[in-house]
């Protein structure tokens, strides 16, 4: 595999057109624009973030997702290789005195501790989260409250707790039912009701919290970027007031234990279609100015309009086939972002 020199060296500079196709082409400034837009408004808001890399899976979008001084570390992974491919920024991130932490968002299976245990040595005590359904640090609440303690889960995990074999942080929420909104106000709604989820949760189950600090995390991109609409002049609406009251102080003073909300989110850097379809933030503009991942390819054909409805494109290799002119536009249109067509000088990449 070629190093991360190697790869500067062949490409930056280079003409687009002589790019190596097909080529996944990364716009970094829209990419910094994201990450330092939602930095601003965890920071403003007063809430947690934890920033998910299954979408990207590079270290350097993931620095730029806590790329600030006040932030912890914190991460979600997927797979197994995600949170070994982090391990190098986690330890820089440490050495910059970030606290760290990497929750494993799937159930762990029993071939993949004592990898994952590796890891945790490698990185530190408390580098390591689990979601899981069996032994859970952080507990998934998959829309159900009052199943959280199904089979007697949160005895057990107290009793681990007393041992010292795990540490019981809070509960999890990831909601897709977001997606299909299409307002800021509805986006701010599934946050509210993710929110709520978890409180109840929280309330039902109280007698295995007292006094405890504890973390709400929820979200999914397009609550995490409703978040964003708190931040602008103006009347957002009635869900706006209410949010801000929950992510401020989602119990009031009707718990003992000391909650704090933590907003998780993943797609956002980069953004596609579907999330802009939610129109989630009053920031978002047009798709050329908000998404960053394309695709560069060469067309092998173009079936004419007078053939079918839409022009159909075949692309190379294998047997791509695009409908609809506005692909070729979408694509020149970020050749442009990249500058005359060219890829960044080595000093701008």
């Amino acid at each position: 595999m070629a190093s991360q020199e190697e790869l500067k060296d062949f490409y930056v500079g280079q003409d687009v057109g002589s790019v190596p196709k097909p080529a996944l082409v990364l716009d970094v400034a829209i990419i910094r624009r994201h990450c330092e837009t939602m930095i601003r408004t965890v920071k403003e808001l007063d809430v947690g973030f934890r920033a998910h890399v299954k979408s990207h899976k590079k270290t350097e979008i993931a620095e730029m997702q806590v790329g600030d001084k006040t932030l912890d570390g914190n991460f979600i992974a997927s797979t197994m290789l995600e949170i070994e491919g982090l391990v190098p920024l986690l330890k820089k991130l440490q050495s910059e005195r970030h606290r760290v932490n990497v929750l494993y968002g799937i159930p762990l299976v029993p071939s993949q501790v004592a990898r994952l245990a590796k890891i945790a040595l490698e990185v530190g005590r408390e580098s390591i989260s689990l979601s899981s359904r069996s032994i859970r640090a952080i507990i998934e609440l998959d829309y159900h409250p009052p199943a959280l303690n199904k089979e007697g889960l949160l005895e057990k995990l107290v009793n681990f707790e007393k041992q010292g074999y795990v540490k019981l942080l809070g509960v999890y929420s990831h909601s897709s039912l977001s997606y299909a909104g299409t307002t800021p106000q509805e986006a701010m709604k599934h946050l509210i009701n993710e929110i709520d989820s978890c409180k109840e949760a929280v309330q039902l189950h109280s007698q295995f919290f007292p006094q405890k600090q504890l973390v709400i995390s929820v979200g999914a991109t397009p609550q995490a970027l409703s978040s964003q609409n708190l931040l602008q002049k103006g009347e957002v609406g009635p869900e706006a007031t209410t949010l801000r009251d929950l992510l401020r102080a989602p119990f009031g003073s009707d718990l003992d234990a000391k909650v704090k909300v933590e907003l998780h989110a993943g797609v956002y850097p980069l953004l596609d279609m579907q999330q802009l379809s939610t129109k989630a933030s009053m920031q978002l503009k047009s798709p050329e100015e908000e998404i960053a991942v394309s695709v560069l390819a060469e067309v092998c054909s173009v079936y004419s309009s007078g053939e079918r409805s839409q022009p159909r494109l075949s692309l190379r290799p294998g047997h791509w086939h695009w409908e609809g002119s506005h692909v070729l536009a979408i694509l020149a249109g970020r050749n442009c972002l990249l500058g005359d067509n060219r890829l960044p000088t080595r000093s701008h990449a």
